[in-house]
């Protein structure tokens, strides 16, 4: 019989409590999830306690076990940080990685330059493609991992969640500053330029529209997220986009931003095969990205 608390149990404990799944904390811990059941409970024969609830909705911490969770954070950080730069060179070999072209433009670049610091001995091929056929890679095996946004139709693949990216109103340079608040009621009454069907964007906007119960008057479409800006700009009617790409529109004077009331944004997510336990490197990619996004998350 095992005697002691291991750092496996703490790390099932963490992982537990951050993804509330025990399928999603045994994906990212590259365990099976009976061998993670089986952890769970040689954890609370240890403690002399229940330490989660579950129901329908997942597994979730329970209030006295929280000072446990955060005692168990704590070790893992000392320990990561006397581990740090070990492993650099132990996580090698080629993955293939697809993403949206907005993250290409914005967030993954820096993120990817840490990446390769972090891990020199690692080769990750790129490719941009949109969310939909990043799920057909992911299903066909000929990428390892994605980086893509929800809402997503697939519910045969694994997804971790990211960071969150606000989405504003853009209106033509040439025409006065919108007086906030702008609501979605107010954008439905205008020509709307939109993302063409397969870009990840085009769901969560049209979401929004849905769940105030009105139709985007859509005039244009395009697959680019440049393009659909420009056609803004040029007065063809407005839009929805990512904060971080408008500004840049914005500060060029091209087009002028407004907050949505109540604000909206996007899940960036990364999208893997459910159906294996995934390779070394795949997974330290993952783990890198989660812990980065959560980092850097304002």
């Amino acid at each position: 019989m095992e005697t002691g608390i291991t750092l496996t149990q703490l790390r099932i404990l963490v992982a537990i409590a951050d993804y509330g799944s025990l399928s999603q904390a045994a994906w990212h811990l590259g365990m099976t999830q009976p061998a993670l059941t089986r952890q769970v409970r040689l954890l609370e024969e240890q403690v002399g306690r229940r330490l989660f609830d579950r129901d329908a909705r997942g597994t979730r911490i329970r209030p006295d076990s929280a000072l446990l969770v955060d005692r168990a954070r704590q070790i893992l950080a000392e320990v990561e940080a006397f581990s740090d730069g070990l492993d650099r060179n132990l996580v090698q070999g080629e993955v293939r990685m697809g993403i949206v072209p907005t993250a290409a433009a914005h967030g993954f670049p820096e993120m990817y330059r840490r990446l390769v610091q972090r891990y020199p001995a690692l080769k990750i091929d790129v490719h941009e493609m949109y969310t939909a056929q990043l799920v057909e890679g992911i299903r066909h095996g000929d990428l390892d991992l994605a980086l893509g946004s929800l809402p997503m139709a697939a519910t045969d693949v694994g997804i971790s969640r990211l960071w969150s990216e606000e989405l504003v109103a853009i209106f033509p340079g040439n025409e006065a500053e919108p007086e906030p608040p702008v609501t979605i009621r107010d954008l439905a009454v205008r020509p709307f330029v939109g993302f063409a069907v397969g870009h990840g964007l085009s769901r969560r906007v049209l979401e929004l529209f849905h769940e105030q119960d009105v139709q985007p008057q859509v005039r244009y479409e395009a697959r680019g997220i440049a393009t659909v800006i420009g056609f803004v700009a040029a007065g063809l009617g407005i839009s929805v986009v990512p904060a971080p790409m408008a500004r840049i529109y914005q500060q060029a004077g091209l087009v002028h931003i407004a907050p949505l009331m109540p604000r909206a944004y996007r899940q960036m997510i990364l999208i893997y095969s459910s159906g294996h336990v995934l390779r070394n490197s795949v997974r330290a990619i993952v783990r890198f990205m989660e812990s980065e996004s959560k980092r850097t998350r304002p």
